[in-house]
């Protein structure tokens, strides 16, 4: 994650993954980037047939737990589709039921 001279390597930790790292990554991102909310995506598999929808809920508990010690508001994504908005209250899911039924796919 740091270079020789001590500063975050920013190629490393696009490699890395932030998003999907999980606990072990989220330790070392959190007191550098200062989230107030964490949405992880790619969650379920990528071989996993899309058609198919999500079969399983967003779940990590080591990550839940040091979200919830950090103050970092965690966004459970269930199904594929789920819609968020950002704006200056925050991070919410917002409906996108239409899409969802158009694909065929079902709540988990």
């Amino acid at each position: 994650m740091r270079s020789s001279s001590g500063r975050i390597c920013a190629s490393r930790l696009r490699a890395e993954g932030i998003g999907t790292g999980g606990a072990a990554i989220a330790e070392r991102v959190l007191p550098v980037v200062k989230p107030r909310a964490y949405l992880p995506v790619h969650w379920d598999s990528f071989w996993t047939p899309f058609a198919a929808g999500a079969d399983k809920p967003y779940a990590d508990a080591p990550l839940k737990d040091l979200l919830a010690k950090s103050a970092v508001q965690l966004i459970v994504p269930v199904q594929y589709m789920d819609k968020w908005r950002l704006d200056r209250a925050g991070v919410r899911a917002i409906p996108n039921a239409a899409v969802k039924k158009a694909l065929g796919f079902k709540e988990p």
